[in-house]
């Protein structure tokens, strides 16, 4: 008799074979579960517990942990179905940071979820994107800005200080237009980046013109 088991995140499969008498029979087995749960139907391994929901904010491929323990990685839409969790307790849900992306920032990387008897709930780990980029800025006549110089957002909160050959790395940029100005030393300039919808991590968007206004 031969056999072959395999357990994946959504289910787990037996296939055997056995000869008696001169005649081989086969046997296959497939064991999982359907959970409908925050608005689609999910397969995973057999449920019979209490279960979640992990959601992380539509990044795929991520390492999920319960109790340290892992237990699969998100689907293409950024989610896993975790069975086997105690009801009424708290059951500790980690994502593992190796696996998002350089510009993501995440509150916490591990939360308690805590569903009722063969009940689920969802557990959402909110992930933000930094958008950050490197240009160098350079004055009307095509010199670097003096390094030091202070390069301020429009809404008056951000400031980003000028490297040396006017070298600069800003951060919590918009999809779209951006608009900076510099105030000292005087003559003051103004200019405006322009961060791509869909960009790389961290890109350079070369140089950058700071222009005076016009009297």
């Amino acid at each position: 008799m031969a056999e072959a088991a395999a357990r994946t995140n959504y289910g787990t499969y037996r296939l055997g074979a056995a000869e008696f008498n001169g005649r081989t029979t086969y046997q296959a087995e497939a064991i999982g579960g359907l959970a409908a749960i925050g608005g689609g139907v999910f397969a995973s391994r057999r449920i019979d517990s209490s279960f979640a929901l992990v959601d992380v904010a539509g990044m795929s491929n991520v390492r999920v942990y319960n109790q340290n323990q892992l237990v699969g990685r998100t689907d293409a839409d950024g989610r896993l179905l975790v069975p086997q969790l105690l009801a009424y307790q708290a059951n500790t849900l980690r994502v593992d940071p190796a696996d998002l992306p350089l510009d993501a920032r995440i509150a916490d990387l591990s939360q308690n979820a805590a569903p009722y008897f063969r009940s689920g709930t969802v557990t959402r780990f909110p992930i933000s994107r930094a958008r950050s980029a490197t240009l160098t800025v350079r004055d009307a006549s095509g010199q670097p800005l003096p390094a030091g110089t202070e390069l301020v957002a429009d809404d008056g909160k951000a400031r980003f200080p000028v490297g040396y050959e006017g070298f600069t790395y800003l951060t919590d940029l918009r999809p779209g237009r951006n608009r900076f100005h510099v105030a000292e030393p005087a003559p003051a300039c103004s200019f405006v980046v322009t961060y791509p919808e869909a960009s790389e991590v961290q890109p350079d968007l070369g140089v950058i013109r700071c222009e005076v206004a016009a009297p």
